[in-house]
């Protein structure tokens, strides 16, 4: 799930926070259709401009050029910590404030607690917006198998199955090789499923003795992929794979007999 989690993380960048990453990828979370359910991360302050513009709407001109100040100066630093690892919702992070080292008077002091409260705003509403749209992009997929078509023929049955995505893998594919500055835009863009479908196929092929017989026998299953199509590409990528998947067991088997002749 990293291009998703790396489209969410861009968005997130719009609202001036950077999500930090550690060797196993992004500190980025989400939870879905639950109790506590939203998108969490641990970050930092990565662009000033959201939050000078926070501040300014809210009367805090000086306030911004003063905790500017602060910041370049290396009197205080910024970062977002997860606080509840029960849940995944806005209020599961908080903004924690290192500083001032050197100044402690008590106008400062409030200015950075407007500060404060300017960035919480922030960090909320990038938490909410980025829960919207993966809310919404799961939903393309299906939580149960589904088949979608059975094609059969006198020796074989094939069953091509909308697999359930439970790790999001169709949907991560579609993002795959996209920069920075597309990916959050393809996402958005894919969210209509009166056109767009998400497929995990997997394909099932049984197999009978003679094509009078209906007892079948599974021989061969398989997850080939998938990813994000348009409702009128499925039926053809269908028909391409049911070919695709017998033309491989038979190779398979061919494969099987050589090695029994070789030995």
């Amino acid at each position: 799930m990293q291009n998703i989690k790396r489209a969410l993380a861009q968005l997130i960048r719009t609202f001036g926070i950077e999500v930090s990453s550690d060797d196993r990828g992004l500190k980025l979370y989400w939870g879905l259709f639950t109790q506590g359910s939203g998108v969490n991360f641990e970050g930092g302050l990565g662009d000033f401009r959201p939050v000078i513009q926070k501040m300014r709407a809210n009367g805090g001109l000086k306030d911004a050029v003063r905790i500017r100040q602060l910041i370049d100066d290396g009197e205080i630093t910024v970062k977002i910590k997860i606080t509840d690892h029960r849940y995944t919702h806005e209020n599961t992070m908080d903004v924690e404030i290192d500083g001032p080292h050197s100044i402690d008077d008590a106008e400062t002091l409030e200015v950075i607690e407007r500060f404060r409260g300017a960035l919480e705003e922030l960090k909320c509403k990038a938490s909410c917006e980025a829960h919207s749209l993966i809310h919404d992009y799961v939903l393309l997929s299906v939580s149960e198998d589904e088949v979608m078509r059975t094609y059969t023929t006198a020796r074989f049955m094939v069953d091509l199955i909308r697999a359930a995505d439970t790790d999001c893998e169709a949907l991560d594919w579609n993002l795959e090789g996209l920069e920075d500055d597309e990916i959050v835009d393809c996402l958005r863009s894919s969210l209509d499923s009166s056109k767009y479908v998400a497929c995990n196929f997997k394909v099932v092929i049984s197999e009978r003795e003679d094509a009078d017989s209906d007892d079948w026998e599974e021989v061969y299953t398989e997850f080939i992929g998938g990813g994000l199509y348009e409702h009128s590409d499925v039926k053809g990528e269908l028909r391409d794979l049911a070919r695709n998947a017998i033309y491989e067991l038979r190779k398979e088997r061919n494969n099987q007999c050589q090695l029994k002749e070789a030995a």
